[in-house]
Formats: structure tokens, sequence, C-alpha cells
């Protein structure tokens, strides 16, 4: 293509999370601004884009705001240097590690627009990245092993009644209903990060209305409020903590936990959750149980992805969500993390490296094996 920067990778995240280098009134000098949650980013994805180079893996980093054309954008980010740079050109690649799913029509079309060549390949599964994205979907998929899930149809007082008998019925024929509260969880639909997920102290629907009110463009899903502060213990300490394990595939690549701060209930990092790495072995064998009959449930995928659990105070365990592509990054001063999180960067460019063909001369077996197994925690 004339006047068209070509990369092996382009990864492309969500315009409301980063800013499109195209953007002229932005005048920051990283694709996330610095002064919010997820500046953090920054640091990891030059790490990316640094572990890319190193395998000889052209990569560049844009926004679903900058989409002009299958496998093309109209400007980009690059990394070199110690310093991220703009780049006002368009650039085209075959493979795109996609960070963004659409929750608009406007998004839909942007995204069928970037995967409208069968030439493009998206990184991540498109039936894995449809069923994680959509916490509804989840569900539906997975009815018996994950907490009621029930979507609101809009913020009427119709909708939201209905919302609520059905919870009421799906929880009340439970053999494990004491494993709820009167509480609710009002959550996004398509949300991760744990933003705009709300506790719903007994029940109150007009608390419901107000949020859901406020957040006009975002689709919620209610659930029953789980209780789960002791259900897990980790160095004699209990609080609200559930547990990741992130798989290749059918093979788990690490497992780690998220204790909440204070008497926070979501257990992300973007809300001072704590993280520590645990080994196999360290982990009820309930856990392992469901994860496996939740593997086998979605057939053979060369994908990487995080399945959630929170076990509650009775012990019994319950998928809380899953994640296609989990999130990479680490909060500054969480050494362990950094460590942990750059290996795993480390494997999705061993992948890349894999489907980008620039590994000439070794199988995808042999690279898998002997390059991304080795560094598992377990």
């Amino acid at each position: 293509m004339k006047n068209v920067d070509n990369f092996d990778v382009l990864i492309v995240y969500s315009e409301r999370t980063a800013e499109s280098a195209s953007n002229r009134s932005y005048i920051g000098l990283t694709p996330f601004r610095e002064d919010t949650a997820e500046s953090c980013y920054n640091v990891s994805y030059s790490y990316f884009l640094k572990q890319c180079a190193k395998r000889n893996i052209s990569a560049a980093f844009a926004t679903s705001k900058d989409i002009i054309g299958p496998g093309k954008v109209r400007s980009y980010w690059i990394y070199e240097e110690k310093s991220w740079k703009k780049v006002h050109r368009a650039a085209h690649t075959k493979i795109i590690f996609d960070k963004f799913y659409p929750k608009t029509r406007s998004q839909k079309i942007d995204y069928d627009i970037l995967f409208s060549s069968r030439n493009v390949r998206p990184f991540n599964d498109p039936y894995m990245r449809s069923i994680f994205a959509d916490k509804q979907k989840t569900y539906n998929l997975f009815t018996d092993l994950c907490i009621p899930t029930v979507a609101l149809v809009d913020d009427t007082d119709e909708s939201i009644t209905d919302a609520v008998a059905s919870i009421n019925r799906l929880t009340d024929v439970l053999p494990n209903r004491n494993d709820f509260l009167d509480d609710f969880v009002l959550k996004d639909q398509f949300g991760s990060g744990g933003n705009h997920i709300y506790r719903i102290r007994q029940r109150n629907t007009k608390q419901i209305s107000q949020i859901m009110k406020k957040n006009k463009n975002i689709r919620f899903v209610l659930q029953p409020f789980a209780n789960f502060e002791e259900g897990f213990e980790y160095n004699g300490a209990k609080n609200y903590t559930d547990t990741r394990l992130i798989y290749y595939g059918k093979k788990i690549v690490q497992i780690y936990i998220r204790i909440a701060a204070g008497d926070e209930f979501r257990c992300n990092a973007h809300q001072g959750a704590s993280v520590a790495y645990l080994r196999q072995n360290e982990l009820p064998s309930s856990i392992l149980k469901i994860s496996k009959k939740i593997t086998e449930g979605l057939g053979k995928m060369n994908s990487f992805y995080a399945l959630d659990f929170i076990v509650c105070n009775s012990k019994n365990v319950y998928l809380l969500e899953g994640n296609i592509n989990p999130g990479i990054y680490w909060e500054a001063g969480q050494v362990a993390d950094e460590k942990m999180t750059k290996k795993l960067i480390d494997r999705m460019v061993i992948e890349l490296t894999l489907r980008s063909g620039n590994d000439v001369g070794q199988s995808e077996e042999n690279v898998v094996d002997q390059n991304l197994l080795p560094l598992q925690v377990l």
C-alpha cells in the first residue's frame, strides 16, 4: 500500500480508554492519560512493544477511533528511544491485538470494518470474546457454575421490577440459597476493571434506577450479592477475594488472587486490591474442578483468557466472570506483580511471533512447549 506503514501487529485499544495519536487537541505524550487510573498501561505496553522489537516483530499502538479500513488505521503510536511518539500516517497489519469490544452501533461498525477482510485476523478467539465480553452470555452458557445474572432492558420501573423478580426466582431455587445476601450487585454488562459495579443495599430499586439514569450509555446486569468475605483465607487473613486462573488453551499459565482493600468488595487493582501469585497446590480443589468443566465446555482454543472465581463462606465456588486477553499491567511498586505480568506479556509475544511467521525454523508446538510452558508459575 502506498503511503501506508505496514506492521506485523497493531494493538488496537478502545478510544474510551486510550487517546488517538490523531487527536490534535490531546497534548499528552503517552497513549493513556497520566492523570487517570489507566496510566499504568503506558509502562506495560511500552514493555510489550519493546519485547516485540526484540523478536523482530514490527508493532504499533492505535485506538478504535483510528480505524479507517480492514486492518488499517489513520495514525498510531510507537515506542522507541525510551519514549512514546505519535505518527500521523496510516498503518496496516494482518494481525490485530484486539483490546476493545464494540458496545454501541457506531463501535460495531468500526469493529466490522477493521475485520472486514479475511486476511486480517484478531489475536483473540472471536467466539470466546463474544462469550466473555458479555456477562449475560457467560451466565447463559455456564448457568450452573455462575452467580445468577439478569440483563436489565432499560431504566424504567417496569424493567427493574421484572429483573428483580427474575433474580429472586433464580436465586430461590438454588440448593445453596444461603450463599447470597439480600443485597444486589449492579454491574456493567460489558465492563471490566471493576468500573461501574455497585452494591445495592436491601434491594433498593430506587437506587438501581438512579444509577442507570446517570449512566444512560451503559447496559447493566443484576446479580444477588454473594456472601464471600471469609471464603478464601490467605496467610491467616480473610477478606473479599477472587481467584484468577490465566489459561492458554487448556493449560494454566498463571494463578493469582486479588484481595480487596478495607471494606471494598471489588477485587480489582484499580480499586486498591492487592495481588498474590499462587501455586496450583495452594488452590482449593473445588476451583480447579469447576475451571476444568469450563475449559472442556469451550472446546479447543488457541487463545489466552482468564477465569475469575469467588469462594463463598460456605466454601461453594462460583465463576464470577471470564476475560479474553486479560489485562496486562501492574501498579507502581508491585514488584512481584510486575515480574509475573512481564512473563505473561513475553508469552503473548511468543504467540505473536508464531502467528506473524517471524520465528523461522520452529513449529508452533515447539515454540509453545519450549518457551511458553516452562515459564509457568505452577
